[in-house]
């Protein structure tokens, strides 16, 4: 396994908890309106970020997590599943 620089990892991981408050938002617009197609696709892009990074910087478990979040959001953003009250 290759040596990452811990320089870089820090960094990555500063980054990741600067998008808390894009998630945030994103799913405080969504309880709002459950139909609302900006926020969804910001989730998803910033899932898919998230995940492309941290599966580039070994971070697997959070890469595991953005992948979820990245796959729920696809499926939102498809049609296949849908944000109700009763999921």
């Amino acid at each position: 396994m290759p040596t990452i620089d811990s320089r870089l990892v820090s960094g990555f991981w500063d980054e990741a908890r600067g998008y808390i408050p894009e998630f945030q938002a994103c799913l405080e617009a969504l309880t709002r309106d459950k139909d609302d197609k900006r926020a969804i696709e910001e989730v998803y892009r910033l899932a898919h970020s998230i995940r492309g990074a941290s599966t580039a910087l070994d971070q697997e478990e959070l890469g595991a997590l953005a992948q979820s979040a990245e796959d729920l959001a696809e499926a939102i953003i498809g049609g296949s599943v849908s944000l109700d009250d009763e999921s």
